[in-house]
């Protein structure tokens, strides 16, 4: 599937842009591929105990139970990290950095994410 394919609004309030790839909150939900009947009322519920109205995290209308992905927006990394560590469906949640049709529009993209983003994963150590 070409990005181009995706819808990219996260909500009506919030589209993300080709343009504007890296923003804080936006992240990506790569659920497992079991209970897929139970991938949003799950998540819904997280939500609501983090504390965050759903459709301000994601579009209802953009998921999909073909596609384990789902692009939604955190307002900072501890509520993502709760959701996920509360989730027995969530496979994992990660940043979005940036994406693209080929794998040099993804390295410019991820080229352009703010070094305080990128400098705790490429220090040594």
């Amino acid at each position: 599937m070409d990005v181009e394919d995706v819808d990219m609004s996260v909500s009506s309030s919030r589209t993300i842009s080709r343009d504007d790839c890296y923003e804080r909150g936006k992240y990506l939900i790569v659920f497992r591929v079991n209970r897929v009947e139970f991938w949003l009322e799950e998540l819904d519920s997280l939500l609501d105990m983090a504390g965050l109205d759903p459709d301000d995290v994601y579009d209802r209308s953009s998921a999909s139970l073909e596609r384990p992905f789902l692009r939604c927006w955190f307002p900072d990394d501890s509520k993502a990290k709760l959701v996920a560590s509360r989730s027995a469906l969530i496979r994992f949640i990660i940043e979005l950095w940036g994406w693209g049709s080929t794998y040099d529009e993804v390295l410019e993209k991820i080229s352009g994410a703010p070094e305080e983003r990128k400098k705790k994963y490429l220090e040594d150590g």
